[in-house]
């Protein structure tokens, strides 16, 4: 007896593999979730307007350091004593934080620069400003 056999053929069947898909596709939604709430905020800016206060700039007082060790406040010779009395008057009475300039001459000792540094943050002064060196 014989047998026939017979073979089938079979074709492989092409498939695609979608679990790298999934993960890119769910990544991508995760990203969009965080990233949505970000963009869509809105951000309210102040407009001027009749009822906006205006800004007033702060008081700007210049100490010139010279190279010979004298200093001037605003034109006006001044010692370390004075210099520190005068700005904490000035502090105090201000309204809002006044800004110090302080400019001295190229030739000008490091310890006159320092020590005006110091009495000026010892004397309540938070906004400094360093002004280019004098020739």
């Amino acid at each position: 007896m014989a047998r026939a056999i017979s073979f089938q053929r079979v074709d492989p069947q092409a498939e695609i593999n979608i679990t790298p898909l999934i993960d890119v596709m769910l990544a991508l939604l995760v990203i969009f979730m965080i990233a949505a709430p970000v963009v869509t905020r809105q951000i309210t800016l102040p407009l001027a307007g009749p009822d906006t206060p205006v800004q007033t700039d702060p008081a700007v007082l210049k100490l010139s350091i010279m190279d010979t060790g004298e200093w001037y406040l605003d034109g006006i010779a001044v010692s370390r004593a004075s210099l520190a009395e005068r700005l904490q008057r000035t502090v105090q009475a201000a309204a809002e934080a006044p800004v110090l300039e302080v400019r001295a001459q190229a030739a000008a000792a490091y310890d006159d620069v320092a020590n005006a540094l110091a009495i000026a943050r010892s004397s309540g002064m938070t906004h400094l400003r360093m002004a280019p060196a004098v020739p």
